[in-house]
């Protein structure tokens, strides 16, 4: 299976050729009853859905890392005649673009675009909506760290569009594990901006989608965060000792994540806020 290769002739660390190698491409889209072995639970129906990466080359071209595949749906019907298999991807504008060129051409989290520097200049990362998927509302949402989240078709598993966030509502992105609130099903999104500072976003929708708060807070360190905690009252952001400078991925010569630096001697920060 062919590496990528952004830089001709330069070998990839030991560390990224095993992370290479994890990810392995399913390109079918498949609709079958699976042979069971065994007995399934009596009583047990219902569609267990999952989100994750489904593709990492195209044309010679591959990708270094697990969060860098393109997202695919996949989805285990349970009924009283047994369970049926099915996956699609998710066809997000980042998928159908490179799937009509039949090439890679945004960079993503880990892997420059092909095409060196001028091809990767502002680091344009497009949502591949293969982190995570949520049921809300009749609607199957599919996340990623940027936006927009994008919804399918609960039975098909078929792209309908794009999330639209409600008017007024300032979310410059949308990490990939939101909450719901198992009490009145309020809905928390959270997001980071990066500009001169860092700031954090976060958005409460309400059971039925209206705005119920939003709010943003600078942060005292420029930093990613993947994840966030919230309670019946506060949100909750660890600040990692981590370092980001983009002006590197802005020009071009690094990803997104060859921006990070390690710095543990900063520590962690924990941010409580008023949800």
């Amino acid at each position: 299976m062919p590496l990528n290769k952004p830089r001709p002739g330069t070998p990839l660390s030991s560390d990224r050729q095993w992370r290479t190698a994890l990810g392995r491409s399913l390109r079918e889209e498949l609709d079958y009853e699976p042979h069971v072995e065994g007995v399934l639970p009596a009583g047990l129906e219902g569609r267990l859905y999952r989100n994750g990466p489904g593709l990492f080359e195209r044309s010679g071209y591959r990708k270094q890392h697990l969060l860098d595949g393109d997202g695919m749906l996949q989805c285990f019907d349970f009924s009283s005649t047994g369970v049926r298999y099915r996956n699609r991807f998710v066809r997000t504008e980042k998928f159908i673009a490179e799937e009509t060129v039949g090439a890679f051409i945004n960079p993503t989290w880990t892997t420059r675009a092909p095409g060196g520097t001028i091809a990767n200049l502002g680091g344009r990362i497009k949502s591949q909506a293969g982190v995570t998927t949520l049921a809300r509302n009749g609607q199957l949402l599919a996340l990623d760290e940027v936006i927009p989240p994008y919804v399918l078709d609960p039975a098909t598993l078929e792209t309908i569009g794009q999330f639209t966030f409600p008017e007024g509502v300032g979310m410059p992105g949308c990490k990939a594990h939101t909450k719901t609130d198992p009490r009145n099903g309020d809905w928390i999104l959270a997001a980071t901006e990066y500009g001169r500072t860092m700031t954090l976003r976060w958005l409460v929708l309400g059971k039925d989608g209206t705005v119920k708060a939003q709010g943003a807070v600078k942060s005292p360190r420029m930093t990613y965060l993947h994840d966030f905690m919230v309670t019946e009252r506060h949100i909750i952001f660890v600040l990692h000792p981590v370092e980001f400078s983009p002006f590197g991925m802005l020009l071009g010569l690094r990803s997104f994540t060859d921006s990070l630096t390690w710095t543990p001697e900063q520590g962690n920060l924990v941010m409580v806020l008023d949800r």
